[in-house]
């Protein structure tokens, strides 16, 4: 058996006698390894189609865990609204629970059928919250496309979809009960007759 050696004590890589194949691990530079390489439970969520309140702020949201570190591998987002147009969206990032404001708690889908119910909070909001949660900052950015309600044929994903890894090298970290990603509005004024549909995967270990 072959064995080649980086020059580390611990670091090398051994060719199999017989198959003369190498055994590898691999590796992803600059990212971080997907939730199935390490076999962490793995969850989704989608709300259910809803009017957004007025000059929304956080509309779809995440919160941490007291027991679990949460790490959100991707989010998206969807609307529709009475005519076509183009809005700033923003994910922001808190460090304090919220306070006041409806809450409407969403389900969060196992991807596994033997992990255990997620313990991240997750849900959108028909009332806006009135305290607490302070802002970390916005974390992404962008203009989405919004299509009137009517039109048909598009085709394909109408929206966006906003993949922590591959744009920023490693999931967003949710330590403790206190923090939250969320889908923002930033406060503008809302579009006539929008409707959104948003979520996030994570894992959770």
């Amino acid at each position: 058996m072959a064995v080649i050696k980086s020059g580390a004590t611990t670091d090398e890589l051994t060719i199999d006698a017989t198959s003369k194949a190498a055994r590898v691990t691999e590796y992803l530079a600059g990212l971080a390894r997907a939730a199935w390489a390490d076999n962490h439970p793995t969850y989704s969520f989608s709300n259910a189609s809803f009017t957004i309140p007025a000059t929304p702020t956080d509309i779809i949201t995440i919160d941490g865990s007291g027991s679990k570190t949460i790490a959100v591998v991707r989010a998206w987002i969807s609307t529709l609204q009475t005519t076509a147009g183009v809005n700033s969206w923003f994910l922001a990032k808190r460090s304090t629970a919220r306070t006041g404001g409806v809450q409407v708690a969403g389900t969060a889908v196992p991807h596994d059928s033997s992990d255990a119910a997620a313990s991240a909070t997750v849900g959108h909001w028909t009332t806006l919250f009135t305290g607490g949660g302070t802002l970390v900052g916005n974390v992404w950015g962008g203009r989405i496309n919004s299509p009137a309600a009517a039109t048909a044929g598009i085709g394909g994903f109408v929206g966006h979809q906003i993949d922590f890894v591959r744009l920023f090298g490693k999931p967003l970290m949710l330590r403790g009960t206190g923090e939250s990603l969320a889908i923002n509005f930033n406060g503008a004024a809302l579009p006539t007759g929008m409707t959104c549909l948003g979520g996030f995967t994570w894992y959770e270990f």
